[in-house]
This record gives C-alpha cells, sequence and structure tokens, in this order.
C-alpha cells in the first residue's frame, strides 16, 4: 500500500493564552478486493481537526520544543490507517475512517507558572519553564530626599536609584550626629554643629577674661573698647571689636564715668547698627560713627552737649525709621556732622536753646535764625530763598545737593563758609541782593581779594563762583 507523507508547514502565531494549530491529513482510501467481483471503495477517513501550535521551534526530528524543552508531540499530524480489504468474491467493505491528525489546541500558563498545552485530542502536558535570570541591581550613591528642611540626622531621608532598571530604593538618616570638632559661636555663647544636618549642642555663654576672651571655646568675643583720660576723671570710647549688631556703652569704665565717644570710635564700622548710649556721653567727637552701618536712629542722651565734625557722616541708614532728636542740651554741632546721610531729618527738643529747624527737619538754623548751618542734599527743592535774617552761610551748608537749580542770597548774608555749596552740580543761578563788597579767600593777599560786581550781579557767573570757592566773606564781616 502506498502511504503519502505530507509535512504540513505551520504559521506559528502567538496569542495571549491560545496558540492556532496545524490542520491533519486525510486518511488513505480503502485497496480494492483481490478475487471476485471488486469491493466498494472504502469511504475516506474523517479529516483531522486543525492543531494548534504555539510560537516555538521545531526539533531536527520534527518534534515541537516549547521553551527550550522538547515535548513528545511531533510538529505534523499523523497519518490515518489504511481501509481494510473487502472479502473475496463479494463486494468490499467500506475502509475504517482515518484517525484524526493530532495538533495542539492552545497553550497558556497555569497557576504555577508553568506552560500548559491541550492537544487536539484532549490529551494535555505541562512543560516547566526554565527559571528566569534575576536582575542584579546596581545602586547609586545614597541621595538626600528632604533637603533643605529643617529635621535632624535621624529623620532625613535618602534613596539610591539601579541604573539598569531605575528602581529606588530608601532608608533614613543616620542614627546619630557628627558633631564638629570645634565650637560655633556669636556674641553671646557658643554650642556644637551637626556636620549632617546642622543641629546644635552644649549651648552655653561665653566665660569672658579681661581681654574678653573666651576661656571655654578660645575666641575673641571682644566688644566696646575704652580708655582713660590722662587725668583719669573720665573715660571715652575708642573702638569696637565685638560680634554684635547692637553695641552698649557702659556708663562707668575703672570706676569713672563715661563721657566720651572718641574720634573715629566705630568709623567704618558695619558690624554694628545701633548703639545704646548711657546718660553720661557728653561728646561725640569728630568722625565717631563716619561711614558706618548705623541704621537705627540713635536716642542720643540728654547729657549729650557736643556732636563733632562728620560724626556721623556717610551714615546711609540713618532717618530709615524715625527722625534723629538732637536733645535740649546740645550747644555745639560740627560741620558736616550729617553729611550724605540720604534719609535723616532732624528733630530739635524745643528746649533746646542753640538750633532750630525748618523744611520739616531738612534746614537747621541757629535758634536767633542768623546762621544757616545745614541743608539736607536730599532736599527735593529746585529753588530756595535764604531767609533775610540769615548773615551767615556756614561751611558745607549746601553741600551735594543736586536738587538745588537756583538760591537767592539776601543782603543780609556777610558771609558763605569754605565749600559752602561744593557739589551743587545742578545749580545754574545765583542771585545776590547785595553785589558791592565780596572778597573771594582763594586769594592769598591779606583778607582776599574783592570780586568784580559785574560777576556777582550776574547769575550764571555767580553761581559758578559760589560752587568753586573756597569762600566768600563781605568785607565789614571778615571776623
Amino acid at each position: 500500500m502506498r502511504k503519502k507523507l505530507i509535512l504540513s508547514l505551520c504559521m506559528i502565531v502567538m496569542a495571549s493564552v491560545a496558540l492556532v494549530g496545524c490542520k491533519g491529513e486525510k486518511g488513505d482510501k480503502g485497496d480494492s478486493g483481490a478475487q471476485g467481483i471488486q469491493g466498494v471503495q472504502g469511504v475516506p477517513g474523517t479529516p483531522g481537526e486543525d492543531g494548534v501550535t504555539p510560537t516555538l521551534e521545531i526539533s531536527n526530528d520534527g518534534y515541537w520544543v516549547i521553551n527550550g524543552t522538547k515535548t513528545d508531540c511531533k510538529a505534523i499530524g499523523q497519518d490515518g490507517e489504511d481501509g481494510k480489504n473487502g472479502a473475496n468474491g463479494t463486494n468490499g467493505a467500506n475502509g475504517v475512517n482515518g484517525k484524526d491528525g493530532r495538533g495542539i489546541r492552545s497553550v497558556e500558563y497555569d497557576g504555577m507558572g508553568n506552560l500548559k498545552i491541550v492537544y487536539t485530542d484532549n490529551t494535555e502536558q505541562t512543560v516547566p519553564l526554565p527559571d528566569k535570570e534575576e536582575h542584579v541591581h546596581t545602586y547609586g550613591d545614597w541621595t538626600l530626599y528632604n533637603i533643605g528642611a529643617d529635621v535632624s540626622c535621624t529623620e532625613k531621608i535618602y534613596y539610591s536609584v539601579c541604573s539598569q532598571c531605575n528602581e529606588m530604593k530608601w532608608k533614613k538618616g543616620a542614627e546619630s550626629h557628627v558633631w564638629s570638632a570645634t565650637y560655633t559661636y556669636d556674641e553671646y555663647a557658643h554650642w556644637y554643629v551637626c556636620e549632617t544636618c546642622g543641629g546644635k549642642t552644649a549651648r552655653e555663654d561665653h566665660t569672658l577674661n579681661d581681654d574678653k576672651d573666651c576661656t571655654v571655646c578660645q575666641q575673641h568675643i571682644g566688644g566696646v573698647q575704652y580708655e582713660l583720660s590722662e587725668d583719669k576723671t573720665y573715660a571715652k570710647v575708642v573702638g569696637y571689636d565685638g560680634l554684635a549688631w547692637k553695641a552698649t556703652i557702659e556708663r562707668e569704665y575703672q570706676g569713672v564715668p563715661v563721657t566720651h565717644v572718641g574720634e573715629g570710635a566705630f568709623m567704618g564700622n558695619y558690624t554694628v547698627s545701633r548703639v545704646e548710649f548711657p546718660d553720661t556721653i557728653t561728646t561725640i567727637e569728630d568722625f565717631a560713627f563716619f561711614d558706618s552701618g548705623l541704621a537705627y536712629d540713635p536716642e542720643l542722651p540728654s547729657s549729650l552737649t557736643t556732636i563733632g565734625e562728620y560724626a556721623f557722616a556717610y551714615c546711609d541708614g540713618l532717618g530709615l525709621n524715625t527722625s534723629v532728636k538732637i536733645p535740649a542740651a546740645v550747644t555745639s554741632i560740627g560741620v558736616g556732622a550729617f553729611d550724605h546721610c540720604l534719609h535723616i531729618e532732624l528733630s530739635i527738643d524745643e528746649n533746646n536753646r542753640t538750633y532750630t529747624t525748618q523744611n520739616d527737619g531738612n534746614i537747621l538754623f541757629s535758634k536767633d535764625m542768623t546762621t544757616l548751618y545745614w541743608y539736607n542734599q536730599e532736599l527735593n527743592i529746585q529753588e530756595y530763598a535764604v531767609p533775610e535774617t540769615v548773615t551767615k552761610i556756614a561751611s558745607y551748608a549746601f553741600a551735594g545737593n543736586i536738587y538745588l537749580h537756583k538760591v537767592i542770597i539776601p543782603a543780609s548774608v556777610t558771609y558763605i563758609g569754605a565749600n559752602s555749596f561744593e557739589g551743587c552740580k545742578n545749580l545754574k543761578s545765583a542771585v545776590f541782593g547785595e553785589v558791592e563788597g565780596w572778597r573771594d579767600s582763594r586769594k592769598k593777599d591779606g583778607a582776599g581779594s574783592a570780586i568784580d560786581p559785574i560777576i556777582v550781579s550776574n547769575v550764571e557767573s555767580a553761581a559758578t563762583l559760589l560752587r568753586y570757592s573756597t569762600y566768600l566773606k563781605r568785607t565789614e564781616n571778615e571776623a
């Protein structure tokens, strides 16, 4: 009997839980009867049902290989059996139907993660899958998650990321602080700082010796420095090397009262922004607070009598809060005492017998209004007429004012001090009520050379003369 061998080439398609199978072969026709009347040809066997094939490999000898495991199922449907011969002399019986070809109906995973195969003849096979290769994470450095948060070491949270799959792992911070080996300190105390979280421990006040060095943390804490007068009857402040933003001047030093803030004592010091004065201070000497960080308006003591030249000049922070109050006892305010104090306004105690102010504390006069001492360089007035009571304009009185365009000087004025209009770059005109008798001290012939009345009577020339002269004065008032 001749048999046909047919190899079915299957399309391999993977589905989510089942695979489409191969079609089985038809059975062979039955042979004719050997003798007598030829038997009726056998009925062909019923075709085998379609087999189902997963997306897998086929071994060299034709069996399925699923995930690397060879099964006992061939990759082709099996032949149906031949029909039997008919009996001699009679018609041959029908051939027996061919058996169904065997294929794979479905492939799916069972609850254990193994591959379950169901064949077209309803038989099953379970194929254990090979173990999956485990991924080994490669984590980077620990990174602080709650960065900037004010939490202690034990509460800080860190994370690390796998460079292969980006998986993250987390941990809390260190179990204990890492304290610094040296003290951190300010003007009041010292302490240790955690190098990890910035926490503090062992804070205690300084123990200072006579040199104002702390005997515990070994730091120079400093403060207000004093010096006795030659006759040892009073003391003066001569400097400040402290750390605090507020300096308090003591009432006594070595048993004598502190009465003076010495020349340049706080000059150029930007650590201190506030100074507290005792009621023993009588004198603030020249340049005492020149170009310093003094920002809070000083509460000058009622005992104060003298404010030296440029004592508070270039203290840009003065006047930001309130006006500076001049006590009743003050009898002398030096040249430029408040020069370049950009926001300052003066307030004179009503009982002061020496000074008074106008224009909301922006112009300082003598009490009798005969001397103009100070015109605030920030006073935004383009034209100003000096009061007719004034006989003297003090040195540097208008210095640095950039808003003044025109000044009117009455005939009552007989003296204009050194550099009174220095830096008034926008001063374009000056009107003199009296043009005769003026002298310029820059000339070195005695009392100075007389100024041509034609120059003084010309408003533009007069303005130029004021800006650049050392001082002018009338011949009848040269003292």
